[in-house]
């Protein structure tokens, strides 16, 4: 019938054509395209029902189907007679940004969660080492106060052993604090002028009571070549010495741990070597040095 009204050269309205789409979408931005020549795109959203080619069984659910049509008007000889209608399925691609939707939602929960537990650790963190660092203060104090009675050169000794051994400690909490300092990026090294040897008695009073409790020599070998002064982060080289010299300790059966202090000339620069030695192996690092 279609046919047969455009051959008879009569130009039949839309709804007389359409008249199923009439008050639809589609219907209204064909109108707009064969009258003002405006371009249209439009989503739909239909049930898989009442298509037998998706093999729905009774009672089954299934998402429906995703659609968009484009309406473009298409002219002839400078008149608009045609309407092209472009209709595609869509519903794999709306199935995928909803994928990634829910997975965006699951890692910022996920993100959320990750920044509660951490905040939590600090939490604990700083509430643990006021807790330790209350009593280690008293103990350095009052080693401090038996520094200055009359003692035995062998009991200043174990005096001074104590006090060290309790700044350690103390030093040891603020590097447990600087755990969360590394995750927040914000740990600092401080470059100063640093007593050599005041550094290594330190660590030697420290280790040397971890050696002699498992049989094992100890020893900090100095060459004679080195600096009273050394620019470096003290607390830090200290720390990886008494770390590593620790580690060597604890995983040493018989025999000695050493530290040996030496100088090295690199690219006309000049550094302090210090090589913890076991029986198993070497591990070493190296700080510029200053006359």
């Amino acid at each position: 019938g279609i046919w047969n009204l455009l051959q008879a050269g009569l130009e039949p309205e839309l709804a007389e054509l359409f008249p199923s789409m009439v008050g639809s979408r589609t219907f209204r931005a064909t109108e707009d395209a064969l009258d003002m020549g405006l371009s249209a795109l439009i989503s739909y959203k239909l049930n898989r029902k009442p298509f037998p080619l998706m093999g729905s069984v009774k009672g089954a659910t299934a998402e429906p189907i995703e659609q968009v049509i484009q309406v473009q008007p298409l002219e002839v000889s400078g008149k608009r007679l045609y309407c092209l209608i472009q209709i595609q399925d869509v519903t794999l691609s709306v199935a995928r940004e909803k994928l990634l939707k829910q997975q965006a939602s699951h890692l910022f929960k996920l993100k959320e969660e990750a920044e509660v537990a951490n905040q939590a650790k600090s939490d604990f963190l700083a509430v643990m080492s006021h807790e330790i660092r209350t009593p280690m203060n008293a103990i350095v104090g009052f080693s401090q106060v038996l520094a200055d009675e009359k003692l035995t050169p062998q009991q200043r000794e174990f005096v001074e052993i104590i006090q060290d051994s309790g700044e350690n400690l103390l030093k040891l909490i603020d590097d447990i604090l600087d755990l969360s300092r590394i995750e927040a990026g914000k740990i600092y090294v401080e470059i100063a002028d640093c007593q050599l040897g005041k550094l290594l008695n330190r660590i030697e009073s420290v280790v040397r009571l971890e050696a002699e409790e498992k049989g094992l020599e100890f020893q900090i070998a100095r060459s004679a070549s080195l600096p009273k002064v050394i620019r470096t982060d003290s607390v830090r080289l200290r720390q990886c010495l008494i770390n590593l010299a620790s580690n060597a300790v604890k995983f040493t059966q018989e025999g000695h741990v050493y530290i040996n202090v030496s100088l090295e000339q690199s690219n006309d620069d000049t550094f302090i070597r210090f090589d913890v030695e076991d029986k198993i192996g070497r591990a070493s690092c190296r700080e510029s040095g200053q006359d």
